[in-house]
């Protein structure tokens, strides 16, 4: 897969050398800020440093936008329906993401180091729908019919551990019966 201007892929810089699938998801796990970025053990030029892709896209839309594309390339898709699952930490059509409630004039110190975080939220959720939309209309024009299904946390206080506790396990059973949507969505895609 080529990759976009500005990114670079790993196994792009360096063919000789591969990532283990348990250090990727080291690497993926890392969290941003705390820990520092990785760079490859070797005697290679450049010795880039590579971070997670969450920092630009925390969704991974791109990646499926990159893959439907180079796939549906060649003019003669295979298939003629795609359907994209996107799950989603919260409730992105709401409004609402994480930390949203009202604040005051305190909060105007740290605005701007807020305003960073949320790149990795509602600036990329907003992102990830216009991609979609475009890869959608595109699709249409290879003949090719996109189909979405979005399933996110609909409450506040969204688990996003990588171990849920019994309780975040308890509101996320309760809240799929408000997905139904989307569940209904895939049903009726796959029959």
């Amino acid at each position: 897969m080529q990759a976009q201007a500005g990114r670079r892929e790993f196994d792009t810089l360096y063919p000789r050398y591969d990532v283990l699938p348990v250090t990727a998801a080291r690497l993926s796990a890392a969290f941003p800020f705390v820990g520092p970025a990785a760079r490859i053990s070797g005697d290679v030029k450049p010795a880039y440093h590579f971070v997670d892709g969450g920092y630009y896209d925390n969704f991974g839309i791109l990646s499926a936008v990159d893959f439907l594309l180079e796939a549906t390339a060649n003019g003669t898709p295979p298939i003629k329906r795609i359907l994209l699952i996107e799950i989603a930490g919260y409730d992105a059509t709401s409004g609402r993401g994480p930390g949203a409630a009202p604040r005051g004039w305190f909060y105007q110190a740290k605005a701007p180091v807020q305003g960073l975080l949320q790149m990795r939220t509602s600036a990329q959720v907003s992102r990830n729908q216009t991609d979609t939309r475009m890869l959608a209309e595109l699709m249409k024009g290879r003949g090719v019919e996109l189909q979405r299904a979005t399933f996110s946390f609909p409450a506040a206080g969204e688990p996003l551990s990588w171990h849920l506790t019994p309780a975040e396990q308890a509101a996320i059973v309760a809240a799929w019966p408000q997905r139904s949507q989307e569940a209904a969505k895939v049903k009726k895609f796959l029959e």
